[in-house]
């Protein structure tokens, strides 16, 4: 026999964790067209609702100044680090999705937040069967860094030899 009542907490035993989708924009997007692209990421992707996107906008340039967008993404480094300390403290895991510039922008200030994410298992000894990295624990309740779930890069803005450096 099953009570209204039982029923009534059915949805706390299949609901998920929140998750972060974080968006970054490339070059020459104001906000307004990057809030038109998550939207229609997430309509035509048909995104769980346990999936909560975010805009990372930083100054994209415009018309004829593209080099000199890319010598300034340094500059706001630690505006994505503030922004990804206090998602942490409201998320776990954290999904990143990049277009164009929007990769050069987050490997240009990755030392700037990568201390804002939890090591993933395989960088700390833990094998897992391959091309899987399984979700990781805080430190402590204290500890309010991400897990990068996933990094995507749309047509990428960025160069192979970049990354190595």
């Amino acid at each position: 026999f099953v009570s209204r009542s039982a029923l009534a907490l059915a949805p706390s035993l299949t609901a998920r964790d929140l998750e972060a989708l974080v968006f970054i924009h490339g070059y020459n997007c104001d906000l307004a067209t990057a809030l038109g692209r998550i939207a229609q990421t997430f309509a035509l992707g048909h995104m769980e609702a346990h999936v909560v996107p975010f805009i990372f906008s930083y100054s994209g340039g415009g018309p004829l100044s593209y080099f000199g967008a890319k010598t300034q993404m340094h500059t706001y480094g630690l505006d994505l680090r503030e922004f990804l300390s206090e998602l942490g403290y409201h998320f776990r895991e954290v999904h990143i999705l990049t277009h164009s510039c929007g990769a050069a922008f987050f490997f240009k200030n990755w030392n700037d937040i990568k201390d804002c994410f939890v090591p993933s298992r395989r960088s700390c000894g833990v094998t897992a069967p391959s091309r899987w990295v399984p979700k990781v624990s805080r430190a402590g309740p204290e500890d309010s860094r991400l897990h990068l779930a996933t990094l995507t890069l749309m047509n990428p803005d960025v160069l192979v030899e970049q990354l190595v450096e």
